[in-house]
């Protein structure tokens, strides 16, 4: 028998309660039926590439792509997965620069040991670009393209809406704080001399492909990634890119996407109330996005609240994009105060010893 003690204005006073072990053995035992029945286990797979120096991604199956997932670096490579039941199943997808990548679908009966070879790509460089060449590189910057979406609701109720309106105000705030002169000198970071009309015919399609781009599959790609089959049947927009780049020497464009999910007023004030809840996810958004991650992120496509920054490096040569990089901050980015934030941290661009 079980008591609880309470103080009262007589003293101390003890009632028998229900002692809680027979639920928690309940609790326990259904877990493992739940484990016997479902035939959850773990399984060690051990894959090896040929080539050696490939990329490893376990995904979901019916991610055809491997863009997302979990991805190894080394090879051969220890694999751990965890089936939930008898038709649970990953796929395996690897990964290298001049070959035709190589998947299979492993479930917890699949062969502990695998080898997958790829098949070599006919007329594909086997070496991935060099991004030490960016370190004394000049930049010439693209307009940036900013994404405004506006969250609206209380607790969960959450309503997410584009905003055009301030996507392009803020877009243009951007820019032309790039093209001022630093301290009554050539910009840092100058811009590149184009026509805007003749850019922004080709500025969504190229947004959408370079959005589908993994950050860390990038050296890993069968062919180099390239923008030229978005720009080559432009070819005024072509020429104005060339007598641009013959100013510098050897410079890189740079195009740069950023996601900002601002919250509306009245979600503001509606969920002051909710203290507690505001404080984890204030401590989750922290965690997520207040610093730079290296390995790419899915997640960061579903941003809370808070800024993501992606910039792509273009070799203005051959169109191929050369490097991926990323951030994440808690900034509302419509903020006049975190709009020069922002524009100090593309000028600083690329830093590569921080990335």
């Amino acid at each position: 028998m079980f008591f609880k003690i309470f103080v009262t204005k007589y003293g101390l006073k003890t009632f028998p309660v229900k002692p809680k072990s027979n639920f928690m053995n309940r609790t326990a035992l259904l877990f493992l039926w739940l484990v016997v029945v479902t035939g959850c286990s773990k399984r060690i797979f051990m894959v090896t590439t040929v080539p050696d120096n490939s990329l490893i991604t376990v995904s979901s199956k019916t991610d055809t792509a491997g863009a997302f997932g979990t991805f190894y670096f080394k090879n051969p490579s220890q694999v751990k997965l965890v089936f939930m039941g008898k038709g649970d199943s990953y796929k395996i997808m690897v990964n290298h620069r001049g070959y035709f990548p190589k998947s299979c679908i492993v479930s917890k009966d699949s062969a502990l040991k695998m080898t997958l070879a790829m098949q070599r790509a006919e007329g594909a460089s086997g070496t991935p670009y060099d991004t030490l060449k960016l370190i004394n590189a000049s930049f010439l910057i693209l307009k940036p393209n900013i994404d405004i979406t506006i969250r609206s609701g209380v607790g969960n109720i959450i309503k997410l809406r584009h905003s055009d309106e301030l996507s392009r105000q803020i877009a243009d705030s951007i820019y032309s704080l790039l093209q001022r002169p630093a301290n009554n000198t050539e910009a840092n970071f100058p811009p590149l001399k184009y026509s805007q009309t003749l850019w922004n015919k080709n500025d969504p399609a190229l947004r959408k492909y370079l959005l589908t781009l993994n950050g860390a599959k990038l050296p890993y790609y069968t062919y180099p990634p390239s923008i030229l089959p978005f720009v080559k049947g432009d070819t005024a927009l072509l020429k104005e890119f060339r007598n641009a780049i013959r100013s510098y020497n050897k410079p890189y464009l740079v195009y740069v996407w950023a996601k900002c999910i601002k919250e509306s007023t009245g979600r503001i004030i509606g969920n002051i109330a909710m203290t507690v809840a505001a404080a984890g996810v204030q401590g989750y958004n922290q965690a997520m996005y207040g610093s730079y991650s290296p390995a790419w992120d899915p997640s960061a496509f579903a941003l809370q609240t808070g800024t993501k920054i992606v910039y792509f490096v273009i070799d203005p040569e051959t169109f191929e994009v050369v490097r991926i990089g990323q951030k994440y901050h808690e900034y509302d980015l419509t903020s006049a105060k975190y709009i020069k934030t922002f524009v100090n941290e593309i000028l600083q661009y690329p830093q590569l010893n921080n990335h």
